[in-house]
């Protein structure tokens, strides 16, 4: 959907202005609740701190040639997201006691070295296959999710002080391209939490309207979850919704039945 330039600009300005918003902030705000789940503002910067680190490290072992886990993580696209949590919030937990009162500090060297990372890639460099849990990735993909960390993270800290806060639009493009192109980015496979084969399949339609349009149908068969253009099959449940809406249900922001809320 967007070029790495278009990406890069993003990333440079939510990144700009996620720091703005960490300066203003007094050293205990980082025991102040977020959105995202039981983490403070303190566990949320050291997880981006954790995330800068790690995409700077892959993209560089990748350009290299070096497609190996890193860290004791898992093989690409072995887990998924509730099979890695554990090792997430610990390695969030670690970095912040480690930094103590330079955490933030710490975020934006992170995020600066990740940034000087993804300038010095070439033109003809971003296909350039990289190991990522969700699995082996082109390059390219480590800017959208760069892009997801720094919106929807800055939307955790942020939302429960200021209930208007919204995402910013020109995210929005990275993040859908990370759900339509599951298939290479491995979203949904990390998303979708596995159970028990259903007698037949249900198939959840989304029509979705906005800045970046799309129609697509997940298709659950218990074991299994697959993203696919909407056609003909008759589907289990349609819904309609805007973009950023549609972002936040995919990533967990907003449950279906606040977003349906009056809706009905």
């Amino acid at each position: 959907m967007g070029s790495p330039a278009d990406y890069l600009a993003c990333i440079q300005t939510e990144s700009e202005r996620l720091k703005a918003y960490l300066r203003t902030l007094s050293p205990d705000a980082r025991s102040w609740p977020s959105a995202c789940g039981d983490w403070e503002i303190g566990d949320v910067v050291a997880h981006l701190t954790a995330g800068g680190r790690f995409f700077a490290q892959s993209v560089t072992n990748g350009l290299q040639g070096d497609v190996t886990p890193l860290g004791g993580r898992s093989a690409a696209g072995s887990a998924n997201a509730a099979q890695a949590a554990e090792m997430i919030a610990n390695t969030a937990r670690t970095i912040r006691q480690q930094a103590g009162d330079q955490l933030f500090d710490q975020f934006e060297a992170s995020n600066d070295h990740l940034n000087a990372v993804f300038a010095g890639i070439g033109p003809d460099a971003w296909d350039t296959p990289c190991y990522h849990p969700w699995g082996i990735i082109p390059a390219r993909n480590f800017l959208n999710l760069r892009i997801q960390e720094l919106t929807l993270h800055g939307w955790d800290m942020r939302s429960p002080r200021e209930p208007d806060w919204q995402l910013s639009p020109a995210g929005l493009p990275a993040l859908m391209e990370l759900v339509d192109t599951s298939a290479t980015s491995g979203f949904l496979g990390w998303a979708f939490r596995p159970g028990e084969k259903l007698a037949s399949p249900l198939r959840y339609r989304f029509e979705v309207t906005g800045p970046v349009s799309s129609q697509r149908d997940i298709v659950l068969d218990g074991e299994t979850a697959r993203l696919e253009v909407a056609g003909d099959a008759p589907a289990t449940a349609t819904f309609r919704c805007d973009t950023a809406t549609y972002v936040m249900l995919m990533f967990g922001r907003l449950r279906p039945e606040a977003a349906m809320a009056g809706s009905i």
